[in-house]
């Protein structure tokens, strides 16, 4: 059974619709981007992601996950990003990713921080998951298995990790962003999104 979000958005001058979450239920995704939705810097939104599989993976695929952040006049501030990279290895699947996080606009000449090698998810057994993008946490990256299995990915020792900090008291609204070049990615998984 899906849950629908409700939601109570408002138009701004930027062209931005800005959303706040009335119930922390699940919502489909419905093109690959949410609406935008207002930030408190003292405490930052967390995205939540759950991934239900429809079928075992039998080629390469890759997702790629984004957080945006921007401020008030609506300019992009930077991004965290985890890109999926999963493979078939012998007789199971291989789940990889890459974290990193970017600044843009008036942060822009401030060097992001990539993670590689990646980290292994190999262990949820599949995707069946959720997946949180914690802006505001050095542990960034937080995955959970229907099983209990947890993994969690901290970025606080990136060395720009203090100017992320800085910068995420200047965000005023973000959005969650899936992204992939396949078109039959809903073949292997469906994905649906909360904000907390």
């Amino acid at each position: 059974m899906k849950m629908l979000v409700t939601l109570l958005c408002i138009s701004v001058l930027t062209q931005m619709t800005l959303c706040q979450l009335l119930s922390g239920e699940w919502s489909p995704m419905t093109n690959g981007t949410s609406e935008a939705f207002s930030v408190d810097p003292k405490s930052p939104l967390q995205f939540k992601v759950k991934f239900t599989q429809q079928k075992e993976a039998d080629k390469t695929l890759y997702l790629s996950t984004s957080v945006f952040l921007y401020n008030d006049k609506g300019t992009k501030l930077g991004e965290a990003n985890f890109i999926f990279y999963v493979g078939k290895r012998e007789d199971k699947v291989s789940i990889r990713g890459s974290q990193r996080f970017y600044f843009d606009g008036p942060w822009r000449k401030t060097r992001g921080c990539q993670e590689w090698p990646g980290a292994d998810l190999s262990e949820l057994g599949g995707f069946d998951f959720v997946m949180t993008t914690a802006v505001g946490s050095s542990d960034m990256f937080q995955f959970e298995g229907n099983a209990g299995q947890t993994i969690t990915i901290d970025m606080g020792s990136c060395k720009t990790y203090r100017q992320w900090r800085k910068m995420i008291r200047e965000a005023t609204s973000a959005k969650l962003d899936l992204s992939t070049w396949q078109e039959d990615l809903s073949d292997y998984f469906t994905t649906q999104f909360s904000v907390v």
